[in-house]
């Protein structure tokens, strides 16, 4: 049976680290769009190399190999090894050009955002009851692009134990491994984690670890996972 596919509550005595997914879950953002926008302005900082549209192929494929098995590399590691392999630049270029795009562009970047109200209260109340509290996001972007859109969603004071970014990872998400890592990196075991997202696909797959789970997209009759809105999660906390 797959694992998902059974519900699975805990008990909040169980719990030691509820995690959180950032976008979707904590902010309203399209995902998708803001990968789109970060690689077009981050094409400006190559522009000498060709047009934007062929730069953001490259990127592309340069990203490919960070889904893959990389113990020993970071996921940005990964990605500037590629990249620089792709453009025939230096590793320093890239972490330089980087580090430009976050200094001077991605902060003005008119990309559509605003806080998930109900995010505040669900991670107040995980702290109240004691839970050390984690963003669990896709680590494909550097620490300075996760803060800022940890400030866009008025959470960026939140005492977090651990941002996942690629600098701390070596692994992606849905791959088990990455959430193994997590629940290593908060020092707690996997089965005293909890996992919330609005993505099935993409973290739901924490289960398959032994974590607990909670689907933010899931109604009244899926029946298969337990979830529901922030708010509810919000009440289960309080007790």
């Amino acid at each position: 049976m797959d694992i998902l596919q059974t519900v699975c509550v805990p008990v909040r005595s169980q719990l030691r680290c509820v995690l959180f997914d950032l976008d979707g879950t904590l902010l309203d953002i399209d995902g998708e769009q803001f990968l789109d926008d970060y690689v077009m302005a981050f094409a400006q900082y190559f522009s000498h190399w060709g047009d934007a549209a062929t730069f953001q192929h490259v990127v592309m494929a340069a990203s490919v190999p960070i889904f893959h098995d990389h113990p020993d590399l970071t996921n940005g590691e990964v990605f500037r090894r590629h990249l620089a392999r792709h453009l025939d630049v230096s590793e320093d270029v890239v972490a330089r050009e980087m580090a430009r795009l976050h200094r001077e562009t991605l902060p003005s970047l008119p990309i559509p955002r605003a806080p998930v109200a109900a995010a505040r209260p669900c991670v107040e109340a995980a702290m109240e009851q004691g839970y050390r509290v984690a963003v669990a996001t896709t680590p494909i972007y550097p620490p300075d692009a996760i803060a800022l859109r940890l400030r866009w969603a008025g959470l960026d004071d939140i005492p977090w134990s651990l941002i996942t970014h690629s600098e701390n990872m070596h692994a992606c998400k849905p791959d088990v491994a990455y959430y193994r890592e997590v629940a290593e990196l908060v020092g707690c075991s996997p089965e005293q984690c909890l996992m919330i997202g609005d993505d099935r696909l993409q973290d739901m797959p924490a289960a398959k670890c032994g974590m607990f789970v909670y689907w933010t997209r899931a109604k009244a009759d899926t029946g298969d996972i337990w979830g529901g809105p922030l708010a509810h999660l919000t009440r289960f906390f309080q007790g």
